[in-house]
């Protein structure tokens, strides 16, 4: 036997079986003509995708291809913090009072609008990924949407491997020209949140070529098909 449980080719064989599944609910997503039930039923395959986001910082596959499942995360998200939020209010007056604060949505359009302007993943895709997988610690509404809205106030965009492209600097990556929603929101919302912090990609060494391009790992991962047939002989 070739591999050690483990070892470096067993995680590779590991990324490229997330990945397959990430690339098959990925266009479950974007694909209009799937009802929203199917679309509810892979949502654990979609958050294991922005799981693996936020570990190494990159979507391999095209913005294009992302984006709608940002978007569609970001509804999920949106519904299942405020009926958490909902539940911790003690009065139907004050359940009330939370589903008609027009500023709610106001920070939710804004979000919405935001990333679907993005001609490439923002630079904090990874901190943004970290919030769509572990956002189960957000039961408040106002801290999920202001946590977003300051990760998405950016103007810096990154390659599906990483790269920076807009070529500003570091200081310049917060767009200072944007109108946030009113009122002034107080951005600094939970102890992850201190600043825009963007873990560095571990070192992913052996498995480095399973990332050459966004085209390329379509291929990469096509090859699991393979790897398990010959797994079960």
């Amino acid at each position: 036997m070739s591999e050690v449980n483990g070892g470096p080719d067993n995680e590779k064989s590991i990324i490229r079986k997330r990945l397959y599944n990430a690339n098959a609910a990925l266009k479950i997503i974007a694909d209009d003509s799937k009802d929203a039930e199917l679309k509810e039923e892979i949502t654990l395959h979609v958050r294991d995708y922005f799981g693996f986001v936020s570990t190494y910082g990159v979507t391999i596959f095209k913005w294009e291809i992302v984006k709608p499942s940002v978007l569609y995360m970001i509804e999920y998200l949106y519904r299942e913090v405020l009926k958490r939020n909902l539940a911790h209010l003690a009065t139907e007056t004050e359940r009330a009072m939370l589903q008609k604060d027009d500023k709610i949505k106001e920070l939710k359009d804004y979000i919405v609008e935001k990333i679907k302007n993005f001609e490439e993943a923002p630079f904090t895709i990874q901190r943004l990924s970290e919030i769509i997988y572990k956002a189960e610690m957000y039961n408040f509404i106002y801290p999920l949407l202001n946590a977003i809205t300051k990760i998405v106030s950016v103007i810096t965009t990154q390659t599906p491997l990483g790269v920076r492209i807009t070529g500003v600097n570091e200081e310049e990556v917060v767009d200072e020209n944007i109108s946030l929603p009113t009122p002034t929101l107080h951005l600094k919302v939970d102890e992850l949140d201190d600043d825009i912090m963007i873990t560095k990609r571990p070192n992913i060494g052996g498995i480095e070529n399973c990332f050459i391009s966004s085209e390329t790992i379509i291929a990469e991962v096509e090859e699991v098909k393979n790897i398990d047939t010959s797994e079960e002989k």
